[in-house]
C-alpha cells in the first residue's frame, strides 16, 4: 500500500459559506450563525467538509478531490461506502475568513487498509494548511483529520498500514471546559442515511474532535 501525499487541493470559503454549514449541520447559536455577532467564529468541524469542496461551489462529492486511494476504487465498489469514523486535531483555531474569504490547502494520505468480515476499511489522514491571500509564502498548519470509510461487499487478500481508529481512544484525565447536548429532530437521522445510500458524505457526526 503506498502511503505517500497527494498533490495539493485549494480550497476557499467566506462569511457566508461558513453560515451555511452551520445552519446545515444544526447549528443554532448566533455566534456561528450571525455575520455580525461580536463572537462570530467558524463552526470547528468545516474543515471535513472543505476537503471534499475544493473549489466548486456544488454538492460535495465523494470521494473528495484529495484522496489518491478511492479514486483507484471501482464506482461500484465505492458506491457501497460507508462514512465509517472521524477524528480530527487541532492545532490552531479555523480562522475567520475576511473580506477576501479564507484560502487553504488539504493533502492526503492512506493510514490503513483493514479487511473485516463484511468488507474493507480504508482509513485516511488529511491535512489543511491555511494561505495567506497576499504572500502564498505565509503558510501554517490547522488541523490534521483523520477518517475511515467502509466499503461494503469489497474484498483484500490482507490488512495493511498503520491504524488510527483501531487503538483504544485516550480521553482527557480532565473535566470538560464546556459540555452542551443536544436533542436531534427525528428528521436527521433520515437526512443522514439517506446521503449515505447516495454515497455522499453528511458532516452531520463526528466521534472525536481535539483541541
Amino acid at each position: 500500500m503506498s502511503t505517500g501525499w497527494s498533490e495539493e487541493v485549494k480550497s476557499t470559503f467566506n462569511t457566508r459559506d461558513a453560515i451555511l454549514y452551520a445552519l446545515g449541520v444544526g447549528a443554532e447559536q448566533l455566534e456561528f450563525t450571525y455575520e455580525n455577532h461580536e463572537d462570530f467564529a467558524v463552526l470547528p468541524t468545516i474543515p471535513f467538509a472543505l476537503c471534499f469542496r475544493g473549489n466548486s461551489n456544488d454538492v460535495l462529492t465523494f470521494p473528495p478531490p484529495s484522496s489518491r486511494i478511492m479514486k483507484t476504487i471501482p464506482a461500484n465498489v465505492a458506491s457501497k461506502g460507508v462514512d465509517y469514523r472521524r477524528k480530527i486535531e487541532f492545532f490552531r483555531p479555523v480562522p475567520r475568513p475576511g473580506s477576501e474569504g479564507f484560502c487553504c490547502v488539504f493533502r492526503s494520505r492512506p493510514r490503513a487498509v483493514l479487511v473485516r468480515r463484511s468488507g474493507v476499511i480504508v482509513e485516511h489522514e488529511t491535512t489543511m494548511t491555511h494561505v495567506d491571500q497576499v504572500d502564498d509564502q505565509k503558510k501554517f498548519l490547522v488541523c490534521r483529520m483523520f477518517s475511515a470509510t467502509m466499503l461494503l461487499g469489497a474484498r483484500a487478500t490482507k490488512s495493511a498500514g498503520d491504524s488510527v481508529f483501531m487503538s483504544p481512544v485516550a480521553f482527557p484525565s480532565v473535566p470538560p471546559d464546556f459540555s452542551t447536548e443536544q436533542v436531534l429532530h427525528p428528521s436527521y437521522t433520515s437526512h443522514y442515511f439517506n446521503a449515505m445510500r447516495r454515497s455522499y458524505t453528511e458532516q452531520l457526526m463526528h466521534d472525536l474532535i481535539r483541541h
